[in-house]
């Protein structure tokens, strides 16, 4: 594994570890689907590359699995839609090409809900994902196939988005880390936008140690995304003692699988072991966090994909399309039946009529969200709540109820509404091989290299 303290392969070995690690991705591929495609030629040129280089790289070496909404130049970028299934990047992502710099290498893209949309990686033009842990259980979505081969140990970590829990939820049912940054810590030029004021790219590793070294190499402005903003610096966290750690209310936890009711409980124990200071029964705003996110984020996804019209992206050439007048049974034919319906409610919540009702009250809502977070973090550091309600649920389980399907986000669409950075981190219990699950713990806007070093110097502590 990737160690930053000493490079992860000699160069002369390079090339044939990343042949092994292709060979790896070929192989979990046949049982989970994680990935849309698989880049031999790219990351072989590039270790290739890398082998002749006299430049000492943070991240020598490092193989990197891509969500496939994120552009690569030369590779597919599908957003696992047949609309763009053959569609080519013709440009490479800030984020991509930060890591490229630092040394990492990209050894494919990873399936994904269609354009971002669901929470189980089941919508995908190409496939469902399969939990690596259990295969007959999803890997959650819509970052599921990075989470899924970052849990199968083809590599040690892999870029994700998330718009409302997308990277931390696929990490829980993994059993993996997922980190999702504060709003504009990482560049979105080069993300296929799904919610533009909800999106972050950040990553899902097999630690939390490689996910701050990972932000490292991404984080920072950037002149072709307006939105980034710098993060604040922090000395790394060496003890918990007077570390102040708020735990959701009660009311929320009640309504969840025991195991995690249990594992809330014992988060409590253990910090309070190690020195925190418990501050308990928070609610920043949840009871409003996902009606108003999935208003806001549907009204923003109907107008993002009102580009893909036949003309600008797809399969078929505009003389054709033009002649047969197919722009409406394009986008009929191209969106799956999830991307239309969130289309078509984004569509609703913005008509004449109805804006004021809907869309115009989840923005107040969100504003009530974000006021009540800063007035929680007056009084904490950090906030800890579960990922989810459950562990992975089984493959068709909730297909045919999407209410069921988007409840599955009740504990992390608030994160993204307020801004903030969140990381999931795994708990272990007894059932934790094959069954995981995860909690999240949130800090303040900007506070992102203090939350990492909270999960770090968590999971020192809780490995000893």
């Amino acid at each position: 594994m990737f160690d930053a303290d000493k490079s992860f392969e000699t160069k002369s070995s390079l090339r044939k570890t990343i042949a092994l690690t292709l060979e790896r991705a070929r192989n979990t591929q046949k049982t989970t689907n994680a990935f849309i495609s698989i880049c031999d030629d790219l990351a072989l040129a590039r270790a290739e590359e890398l082998e002749k280089t006299t430049i000492n790289k943070r991240l020598f070496g490092l193989p990197i699995a891509v969500k496939d909404n994120i552009n690569v130049l030369g590779t597919k970028t599908t957003c696992g839609s047949k609309l763009l299934a053959s569609y080519i990047s013709s440009y490479t992502s800030t984020a991509v090409s930060r890591l490229l710099e630092d040394g990492a290498i990209i050894i494919g893209k990873t399936n994904m809900d269609e354009f971002a949309m669901g929470s189980s990686s089941e919508s995908s033009y190409f496939g469902p994902v399969r939990n690596p842990r259990d295969l007959s259980k999803v890997a959650g979505g819509s970052s599921g196939g990075s989470a899924a081969t970052v849990a199968t140990g083809t590599v040690s970590v892999a870029l994700g988005s998330d718009t409302g829990g997308s990277i931390r939820q696929p990490a829980s049912f993994c059993g993996v880390v997922g980190f999702k940054p504060s709003y504009g810590a990482i560049s979105r030029f080069g993300l296929v936008a799904h919610g533009s004021s909800l999106d972050q790219i950040g990553p899902i590793a097999n630690s939390a140690k490689l996910c701050a070294q990972v932000f490292e190499s991404m984080v920072g402005l950037d002149v072709r995304d307006q939105s980034t903003i710098e993060i604040a610096k922090t000395t790394p966290k060496k003890s918990f003692s007077g570390l102040r750690v708020a735990f959701v209310a009660n009311s929320w936890v009640d309504a969840c699988d025991d195991r995690i009711k249990n594992m809330m409980r014992e988060l409590r124990t253990k910090f309070s072991k190690l020195g925190a200071t418990i501050i308990e029964n928070i609610d920043p705003g949840f009871k409003y966090a996902l009606p108003c996110y999935y208003i806001i984020s549907s009204a923003e996804a109907s107008s993002n994909l009102s580009r893909f019209d036949g003309i600008r992206y797809g399969n078929e050439s505009i003389a054709s399309l033009r002649e047969r007048k197919v722009f409406a049974p394009f986008r009929s034919s191209g969106f799956g039946a999830e991307v239309k319906r969130r289309i078509m409610l984004g569509t609703y919540v913005l008509s004449e009529g109805y804006a004021e009702q809907y869309y115009r009250k989840a923005i107040s809502a969100r504003q009530k969200i974000i006021s009540q977070t800063q007035v929680m973090f007056d009084s904490a550091d950090v906030f800890i709540t579960p990922v989810s309600a459950s562990p992975a649920f089984s493959i068709g389980e909730k297909t045919a109820d999407p209410v069921a399907m988007y409840q599955s986000d009740t504990f992390t669409t608030y994160a993204n509404l307020a801004k903030i950075p969140a990381i999931a981190l795994p708990f272990r219990d007894d059932k934790s091989e094959q069954s995981p699950i995860g909690f999240q713990i949130h800090a303040p806007y900007r506070a992102d290299r203090a939350l990492l070093s909270v999960a770090e110097h968590y999971e020192a502590q809780h490995d000893r």
